[in-house]
């Protein structure tokens, strides 16, 4: 993706973040660009060239396709609780990442796991939220990878936006 374009989706989302948190505030539930936010957080984190909406991955590092899920997390105390969106195993991606965010849609950690471990993971018997084999907790997701990165929460500070606080 050519960098002035990546730079411009930063700013639009940027624009968004206070608006989402706002509608969420008054709505009761996500406005829903949580995945768009998660894919653009790794893009920038890791240095990947984000691909096309109908490609059938979200990312690239080299030849490494990329398969990328999100989740807003609201209670970090129970993040293994929360359950990933779908994952498509028809598609052509070789490893996947889990970008967790925030309320505030700020990342705070993004997991990798190779294919096979999800694939494995995904075909496990015995759980009955995942009968579907398509989605995955948190937790089942971390432990079938790697944290890759980790925000450092002492270089965090708070600041207002729009009178909803933020980091």
């Amino acid at each position: 993706m050519d960098p002035e374009v990546f730079s411009r989706l930063g700013e639009i989302l940027e624009a968004v973040r206070p608006l989402a948190i706002e509608y969420e505030q008054l709505a009761g539930r996500p406005l829903g660009i949580t995945g768009e936010m998660g894919e653009y957080q790794a893009a920038r984190i890791l240095g990947l060239k984000l691909s096309d909406a109908r490609a059938p991955f979200d990312a690239q590092r080299g030849d490494v396709t990329i398969e990328i899920k999100s989740k807003t997390i609201r209670h970090r105390k129970r993040e293994g609780s929360y359950r990933l969106g779908r994952i498509n195993l028809k598609n052509e991606w070789t490893v996947a990442l889990a970008v967790l965010m925030d309320e505030w849609f700020f990342p705070y950690a993004i997991y990798e796991a190779d294919r096979a471990a999800i694939e494995l993971a995904l075909r496990k018997p015995g759980s009955k939220a995942r009968s579907d084999r398509s989605t995955l907790s948190v937790s089942e997701f971390k432990s079938s990878g790697r944290c890759i990165w980790r925000r450092d929460e002492s270089q965090s500070p708070m600041t207002k936006t729009q009178g909803v606080e933020t980091h």
